[in-house]
């Protein structure tokens, strides 16, 4: 879990209204075994450039040797049978075992154009998850994007247990479009409570907020990072052996505690949202920085909650 709370520095400004719109282009064998119009749910990962305007149509490739992407790929690429005129790659990996970053930079040199994650929990949406890229993934330049585990399960058993011919027919297009809006701009925001740049762009982002809100739907979102390799019950940066948090190495607080002011500055914006109140938010925010510690405990937060006449929530 080296350097996990690096990943992205969780400062995406990221604008829901981008759309990840993926369907299978061929053959028609492989079409038939998704719902109508053979469309695959799919979101963005916020690394890599995403070639907004233009869409990707590419012939499919899954290496059962390196089926997570976390080695160098050895075998040499066979681009015949892609139905474009340019040649686009489209590179399957599982998720799982490494980094994002990791894994789009050996399908990138690879010679990849598009690296596809297939998610390994079986209950989530791809479309209610973002992958997020630790400082590893500068020099990325190809897009990535994450499907389900059951989509995709279905095109990597068409790719191994169907013949080598037919297997190079397989092809989907992913289409990098801005949908039109209603006029109200939606953002994203990740961040941790002991993310200090986070804050103090937070500080400078208030002002035009204030002024934007009428047309702005803004929601911040603390990234929390599931138990890798086991053993977590006894971690303590991790709650419940499920939900982990990894500070700096300078930093004097554990994960759980880091997770626990997360909560609590999440549960001020659900509140004071609700009621129409979001500044409450941003002034807890701007006393938390000027207290200028990595993160702060439930006593502290209780002490600023108070001095800001908030409500006092049980915790």
């Amino acid at each position: 879990m080296k350097n996990i709370f690096q990943i992205c520095l969780l400062l995406g400004m990221l604008i829901a209204s981008i759309h990840c719109k993926m369907w299978v282009f061929g053959p028609a064998e492989l079409r038939a075994k998704f719902d109508a119009g053979a469309v695959i749910p799919c979101s963005y990962g916020d690394f890599g450039t995403i070639p907004y305007g233009t869409n990707i149509i590419g012939r499919i490739y899954f290496d059962k040797e390196n089926k997570d992407g976390c080695n160098t790929f050895t075998k040499e690429l066979d681009t015949s049978g892609d139905p474009d005129a340019t040649i686009t790659p489209i590179i399957l990996v599982e998720r799982g075992t490494c980094t994002f970053a990791k894994k789009a930079r050996n399908v990138q040199e690879w010679g990849g154009a598009l690296m596809v994650v297939i998610d390994n929990k079986p209950l989530e949406n791809p479309e209610q998850i973002i992958m997020v890229a630790d400082q590893s993934g500068k020099g990325i330049v190809i897009p990535s994007v994450l499907i389900s585990e059951k989509d995709g399960e279905i095109l990597t058993k068409f790719l191994t247990d169907s013949d080598p011919v037919k297997a190079t027919d397989a092809s989907i297009e992913v289409e990098f479009n801005i949908k039109r809006t209603d006029g109200n701009v939606k953002v994203e925001f990740l961040t941790s409570s002991t993310n200090k740049v986070g804050l103090q762009f937070m500080e400078k982002f208030r002002s035009f907020y204030m002024r934007l809100k009428d047309s702005l739907n803004f929601k911040p979102h603390y990234v929390v990072w599931g138990c890798r390799g086991g053993g977590c019950e006894a971690d303590e940066h991790c709650f419940n052996g499920t939900y982990c948090m990894v500070p700096y190495p300078s930093d004097q607080w554990n994960g759980v505690e880091i997770l626990g002011e997360d909560l609590r500055q999440k549960c001020i914006y659900n509140l004071y949202s609700n009621q129409g109140d979001i500044e409450k938010w941003f002034e807890y925010l701007k006393k938390v920085l000027k207290m200028e510690k990595p993160t702060i405990n439930q006593d502290e937060s209780e002490s600023v909650r108070y001095i800001l006449g908030f409500q006092i929530m049980e915790e």
